[in-house]
């Protein structure tokens, strides 16, 4: 038996275990495979949807299920498998519309299972559809994106995403709204979030919550870090997160997230 037997280690990817460079250390890497060798799980809590995320072309070495789309679904590389799954209301299309009316300078990225649709367009959109190699579906209306929605990605400048924050918030409550970087504002369904999601997991696995642990850097990292029998957070992280962070470990250029296991190996090995 491993001294992780039994243990969950869950870490946002940009601005945490990814460097500037979106790259993982070498320390990092020897951290994890240590990790892993010694009964742990390690797994990604990301933002995008399993089709964005590619963690065997990435070199991100998972041992179970991922947290994707912000908490909205667990996705299992290994097995193709999603499970978990939570769809956005389609009264959401209201909200879209009006905020393609309110704010012209925002676009709309519907990120549906299978397909993303795009209402709008902005240079954001376009630098995140080229990034993650989508081939998008061009909207009209909102009522156009037949399918179960995962999520709205609003793409805004920086001087507009505060305003847009408050006006979805007042005049469509009801959703889970998170910052994931200053120009990206997501609506996703009622209660879900990293948080819900990482003890979803864990249940899954049969790890006791006293053995989950956090890694994460933004505001849409602050659910899973407050679940988390400690919740972690790089030295470039938010304030938010740095301010409810049991521990704060080297920025995410200094491999993170060996840090973070070894202080767990400390732990564990009392």
């Amino acid at each position: 038996m491993g001294i992780f037997d039994g243990v969950l280690l869950l870490t946002d990817l940009d601005g945490t275990m990814l460097d500037d460079n979106k790259q993982i250390g070498a320390k990092t890497r020897e951290a994890v495979a240590y990790f892993q060798k010694e009964g742990g799980k390690f797994s990604a809590a990301t933002g995008r949807l399993h089709r964005f995320f590619r963690p065997l072309e990435q070199g991100i070495p998972l041992n179970c299920p991922a947290v994707v789309c912000n908490g909205g679904y667990l996705y299992d590389y290994a097995t193709g498998e999603a499970y978990g799954m939570h769809s956005v209301a389609r009264a959401a299309e209201d909200a879209v519309e009006a905020v393609i009316a309110r704010f012209p300078e925002v676009c709309a990225e519907i990120h549906a299972f299978h397909n993303t649709y795009v209402r709008g367009w902005n240079d954001i959109s376009a630098k995140h559809i080229a990034v993650m190699k989508l081939d998008p579906i061009h909207i009209a209306h909102a009522h156009e994106a037949e399918e179960d929605w995962a999520k709205v990605l609003f793409t805004a400048p920086v001087s507009s995403a505060v305003a847009l924050e408050k006006y979805l918030t007042e005049n469509f409550p009801g959703y889970y709204y998170t910052f994931s970087t200053p120009e990206y504002f997501e609506l996703l369904p009622p209660g879900i979030n990293k948080g819900t999601a990482a003890l979803e997991l864990a249940e899954h696995l049969g790890i006791r919550r006293e053995d989950l642990y956090c890694a994460g850097d933004h505001l849409n990292d602050l659910d899973m870090l407050k679940v988390a029998a400690c919740g972690y957070a790089p030295e470039n992280a938010r304030p938010e997160a740095l301010a409810i962070a049991g521990h704060i470990l080297p920025d995410n250029n200094h491999d993170t997230i060996a840090a973070l296991i070894a202080h767990l190996k400390t732990k564990y090995r009392r």
